[in-house]
Order: C-alpha cells, then sequence, then structure tokens
C-alpha cells in the first residue's frame, strides 16, 4: 500500500465540497498521525487485501478479532461472484473531476454481470454514509473510464463494510446508481473542485473540520474555535428564567462549541507532538515516551499451545449476553424472566423536514 497522496484525493473530497477553501490550503506537508487506531485500519487493510489475493500475511496487531472482522469485508468481497475483471488496492485515475491530479487507490472492484462493484471497507467506529459517497463515486467513474468495454456497465454498486461500528443498518450497506446518477454526481463533485481552484475560494468552519490538515492553520476554524471558547467562558444565565426553546437553542449551540473545541484541541495537540518529535523547543511541554499494556505478539493458537503444554489455561470464559443467550437457543421467555432493562433519556433535535415528510401530503 502506498503513502502517496493525490493532490486531490477522493477520501479529501467531501471536506472540499463543504470548504472548497480546504483543497488548496491544506496542500502543504501534513504531520503524520502517530495513532494506533490508525496503524490498527492499515494492518487490517493489508490483511484483507493479503486473503483476497490468496497470499499469507502476519502482523503483531492482527488477533481472533480482527480476522473475524475482515472476514466480513472478505466474504463479501467474494460473494460478488466477478465474472470478469476484478481489483484489490488497485490505483484509479478519475478525469471526470480533474484531468491529472485526481487519482486514488481503492479496497475492492469486480464486475459482475453488467454491475460494477466498488467495495470499501472501514474498519473504525466512526458511521460512514453509503449514500452518495463522494469517495466512492469517484472511484467508480475512475474504474469505468479505465475499461475498454465501459459501454457494457449499465449500474454501479458502491458498498460500505463497517464491521466495527455497530450501525443500526447492520456492517454492509450498499447504494446502486445508474450511469446517469453517476455522472451526475461526477459532475456536482467537479464543479465543487473547480471552485476550489479557482481565485479566493471559500473557508467554512463545520463538522468537516475535523482531520482537516490545515485545521491547525485556518482563520476560519479558529475564529469559530476563539467564539466557542467565549460562549463557553461567557454562559452563565439563570437557566430556570429560560423560555424552553431558549434552552434547547442554546443547547445546539454549545454542543456544537464542544465539537469545534475538541476539534481544534486534536489539531494542536498532533501537531505539537509532531513539532517536538521533530526537534523543534515547547516553553509548555515535552514530548514523553511510554509503553503501552502488553499484548501478545504470536497467534492465538501458538499461546493457546504454549498454555496447554504448560497446563494452564490461558483462556477465560465469559457469560453471554441476553441477545447472544438467545442465538444459541436459549428460549426467549426464559431469558426474559431473567434480565432487567434500565430506562435511560436522552435529548434529541426535532427533525421538523422528516415530520414535514411524514404527515405533511401535498395537494392533488
Amino acid at each position: 500500500m502506498s503513502d502517496e497522496h493525490a493532490p486531490i484525493a477522493p477520501s479529501g473530497l467531501s471536506r472540499v465540497i463543504k470548504c472548497p477553501g480546504s483543497l488548496v490550503s491544506s496542500r502543504s506537508e501534513r504531520p503524520q498521525q502517530d495513532t494506533s487506531d490508525a496503524e490498527l485500519g492499515n494492518v487490517a487493510h493489508e490483511l484483507a487485501a493479503h486473503i483476497l489475493k490468496n497470499e499469507t500475511f502476519d502482523h503483531a496487531l492482527i488477533d481472533s478479532e480482527m480476522r473475524a472482522n475482515v472476514k466480513i469485508y472478505t466474504d463479501f468481497c467474494k460473494s460478488l461472484n466477478a465474472e470478469s475483471n476484478e481489483w484489490v488496492e488497485e490505483r484509479a485515475q478519475i478525469p471526470q473531476i480533474h484531468p491529472t491530479d485526481c487519482w486514488g487507490t481503492f479496497d475492492f472492484g469486480c464486475v459482475a454481470g453488467r454491475v460494477l462493484h466498488i467495495v470499501d471497507l472501514k474498519y473504525g467506529y466512526k458511521w460512514v454514509d453509503v449514500f452518495n459517497n463522494t469517495q466512492l463515486i469517484p472511484y467508480g467513474g475512475g474504474v469505468l473510464h479505465g475499461l475498454s468495454y465501459t459501454n457494457l456497465v449499465s449500474h454501479v454498486h458502491i458498498h460500505i463494510v463497517q464491521p466495527r461500528a455497530n450501525h443500526k443498518q447492520g456492517p454492509i450497506r450498499s447504494q446502486l446508481l445508474t450511469r446517469g446518477e453517476l455522472d451526475t454526481q461526477l459532475a456536482f463533485i467537479k464543479s465543487r473542485v473547480d471552485l476550489a481552484l479557482g481565485p479566493n475560494p471559500e473557508l467554512t468552519s463545520g463538522s468537516h473540520c475535523y482531520r482537516c490538515p490545515s485545521q491547525y492553520n485556518c482563520a476560519a476554524n479558529n475564529g469559530a474555535a476563539d467564539n466557542a471558547i467565549d460562549l463557553s467562558l461567557n454562559y452563565n444565565p439563570d437557566l430556570n428564567a429560560l423560555t424552553m426553546h431558549k434552552l434547547g437553542s442554546d443547547m445546539i449551540n454549545i454542543e456544537r462549541a464542544q465539537e469545534l473545541l475538541k476539534e481544534r484541541l486534536i489539531s494542536v495537540k498532533e501537531v505539537l507532538q509532531y513539532r517536538i518529535k521533530n526537534g523543534e523547543q515547547s516553553t509548555t511541554h515535552e514530548s514523553i515516551e511510554y509503553l503501552g499494556n502488553r499484548a501478545w505478539s504470536k497467534s492465538e493458537q501458538e499461546i493457546k499451545t504454549i498454555g496447554a503444554f504448560a497446563n494452564i489455561k490461558l483462556t477465560e470464559e465469559k457469560l453471554l449476553s441476553p441477545a447472544k443467550a438467545e442465538k444459541a437457543g436459549l428460549p426467549k421467555k426464559t431469558v426474559n424472566s431473567m434480565v432487567s432493562r434500565p430506562t435511560f433519556y436522552k435529548l434529541k433535535p426535532i427533525n421538523f423536514e422528516k415530520i414535514k415528510e411524514e404527515f405533511i401530503c401535498p395537494s392533488s
């Protein structure tokens, strides 16, 4: 897997669409993200690629949980029954968005019948929406551009496999697009990229600032974060005197402020750590090296074998959850007689647009 990044990478297009100014501002060298989560995701992708290529691969971070999660992805890819082309970790050039600067490496693709499938493994916990996904749609366009028989493909089916996210729709989520729908989406993305490459593209702060390479040096984001700090420091009203509407709107604003501060803190930490590790001196912080918890560096089967030779059981039995007990065969009535379910309450913003769709019928 290459560490090379395209000037206009598909993985960053969702941010460019919302903040055109972020494209040019983030082209400077980014600090390396020294996180265990990123390494875990990279290893999972390497394991998946080797399995799909029928190759062996081992790494200290691979355990039974990772193998089980990756298997969900590889089994799905194999189930697509590719009839002709099949690609694993291949680069796609995407001239529909930019003649030379837009390209990227997609996880898996194949053609089955008249359908092009593009599959992406997401190993993180943060939910990723498959609907009009601005990373996978460009990959679909790029693969179609490279096919010599592109006129035989009528649809593009994009899939996200996210085994650890506990999404309500399950670990696999898909969207089927016609060629016309795909072209419409590509044209829209291109229009936003053209705007980003034009004179004085707008910088806009928002949730898309998360992990933006130039977040730490962005006037829009820093200004929003400074306003969030001011809001948190100056907010001290008599809450009982506020109207219900004011309480609700304040909650929305404060939660937004928390997100902005969280995003800014992540960026500041990463940049400060990176610069200290590269020799710059700080008057406020130092970088301390420490060791994490010990973890087995051998496979689970090897550890069990060693334990068996030493006559020591190295696995622990764990009580199944009520849901898993039912799946194992325990009658639901029996399970319900032995469980309790605490009640919790949480506040959720009202989705007025959804209410309109459900209850207000258009006039005939």
